[in-house]
């Protein structure tokens, strides 16, 4: 399975996604003020000399600065602010120390001292959401998931209208660390998003995140909040995860209408080619139009749409202009394009096209998905040398999720093989990061021919707070799609796995099986 480009990530399913690399900065917050070498610090000046020693000597530090007279401006800062003088300082002097020591240490990639400065500054009433947008920044260099799950919540309590100048990539990725974070801290932050209204491109609503904030009010017992929340989710797999659970049993019988999942379905194509067909020139919008199309099993009309897409890039020297997210997406939409082909049974079209596709980059990065997309339908047409010749050329960075793909696949691989030795390093792998992706341990156990396990893993996630939702998404009733032999050989596994009693009786206590007129996600 692709890793998601939102969580899991797509808007639908976002997914899930890749490690940001050096000049986080540059690519996703997009801001000169953010950017991962900002320029020396631009302190206005008071109008007149502080009266005080302590605010001469703030002078004097930032005049160091302005003559670009770094690191001697930065020590006599950090004199200054760990001094007995600096409570002698008004606000307005603190609040500028603080700002452009941060800054600076932000500049020599110093991540802590400059969090600890700026966390400081960014709470002061002269805080600008400049220096909230820098927090952010410093907060993912220091590696802390809370630390960027507070800074995000801030910004978008204090300044709402800032948020579009953050990339919707940095908000997923600090929405997905926040899912593990402690409900004291995620909370604030769904909430916080929710009130300043934020979506995704295109006007799209972010419908797992409002999801995991109905949840947790409904653990707080502030259902109608919940009802309130659950009105902003839109996306047809997000309501069939919801029916599915009986945590959400309130909010779909306070609005069985939101919760009609083909209907949600029909809505979606329609906005989706609404936004298309009213002049988006956005490849995201195609990509996301083609898989709401595939989902209902309209892949010819899917297939005509990156068709017409792919004709208009060759027809252009400057295919950038013709498609504002060209660089951005075009691969995304190449993998969709292979996906519709796959649905349609053109196997060796598929291959053709995902090792094209493989070759590009995708938001900056390898086109990772691409390339584990390709792998894993080399192991579905039982050519395991193929895949592992595909596995071997990844070299740029992935992220957990992505690494657990990866060693699904190569599993995969090496079950066909009769290559036992990689078998058991790739399960003792996979079994040991399984709560970065329980689907990818969960189907890699199938595949080994473990079905007892298989089955105990299945029961495991089913009483998981945080992995029920993809384990009842998994156990629900879709359309049949195109399969090859090996897929069928592996679905008859899985049913078989189904439909023991324990794992009924698991599925029952928690939730329930439903049969939906759509294409779920493969198995």
């Amino acid at each position: 399975m692709p890793e998601p480009t939102a969580p899991e990530l797509t808007a639908p399913e976002l997914t899930a996604l890749s490690e940001l690399r050096n000049l986080i900065l540059l690519t996703l917050l997009g801001l000169a003020a953010c950017a991962a070498t900002p320029a020396p610090p631009a302190t206005p000046a008071p109008p007149a000399a502080s009266p005080s020693a302590a605010g001469r000597k703030l002078d004097e530090a930032l005049q160091l600065v302005s003559r670009h007279q770094l690191e001697q401006g930065l020590a006599a800062l950090a004199a200054l602010i760990h001094g007995p003088s600096f409570g002698t300082l008004s606000d307005d002097e603190r609040y500028r120390a603080l700002a452009a020591a941060g800054r600076l240490e932000s500049r020599l990639a110093s991540w802590e001292p400059a969090y600890i400065y700026l966390s400081r500054a960014a709470a002061m009433p002269q805080a600008s959401a400049e220096d909230q947008l820098l927090l952010l920044s410093v907060a993912w260099h220091s590696r802390s998931d809370t630390r960027s799950a507070q800074a995000l919540t801030d910004l978008a309590r204090r300044w709402p209208k800032r948020l579009v100048a953050v990339d919707e990539d940095y908000v997923l990725r600090v929405l997905f660390g926040a899912t593990r974070l402690p409900h004291g801290v995620a909370l604030p932050l769904l909430q916080a998003l929710y009130d300043a209204g934020w979506k995704l491109k295109w006007g799209i609503e972010p419908s797992t995140s409002w999801r995991d904030l109905a949840l947790l009010l409904l653990e707080q017992g502030r259902v109608s909040q919940a009802i309130e929340v659950s009105a902003r989710i839109t996306d047809p797999q997000v309501l069939i995860d919801m029916r599915a659970d009986r945590r959400f049993d309130a909010l779909v019988s306070a609005r069985p209408r939101r919760f009609d999942v083909e209907a949600a379905a029909d809505r979606q194509v329609d906005e989706l080619q609404a936004q298309d067909g009213g002049g988006a020139n956005s490849l995201r919008v195609k990509a996301l139009l083609m898989g709401a199309l595939m989902r209902q099993q309209h892949y010819s009309a899917a297939l005509a749409i990156a068709d017409e897409a792919v004709a208009d890039v060759r027809t252009t020297n400057y295919p950038e202009r013709r498609f504002v997210d060209y660089l951005a997406d075009y691969a995304e939409l190449l993998n969709e394009r292979a996906f519709a082909l796959m649905d349609l049974g053109r196997w060796g079209q598929a291959l053709d096209q995902l090792s094209a596709a493989a070759r590009l980059f995708e938001r900056g990065h390898d086109n990772i998905d691409g390339a584990l997309a390709l792998a894993q339908l080399d192991c579905d047409l039982q050519r395991p040398r193929d895949a592992r010749s595909v596995l071997g050329q990844l070299t740029s960075d992935l992220s957990a999720y992505g690494v657990m793909q990866l060693e699904s696949v190569r599993l995969d691989a090496a079950v066909q093989l009769a290559d036992s030795r990689q078998v058991q390093r790739s399960l003792r792998y996979l079994r040991a990061h399984r709560d970065d992706a329980t689907a990818a341990y969960l189907r890699a156990l199938i595949v080994a021919g473990q079905l007892g396990p298989a089955a105990r893993e299945l029961i495991r996630e089913l009483d998981d707070r945080e992995a029920r939702q993809d384990a009842l998404e998994s156990v629900q009733t879709y359309l049949p799609e195109t399969a090859t032999p090996r897929d069928l050989e592996l679905r008859a596994r899985w049913q078989s796995v189904l439909a023991r009693e324990t794992v009924q009786a698991a599925i029952d206590r928690v939730g329930r099986i439903e049969s939906y007129h759509l294409q779920g996600a493969p198995f």
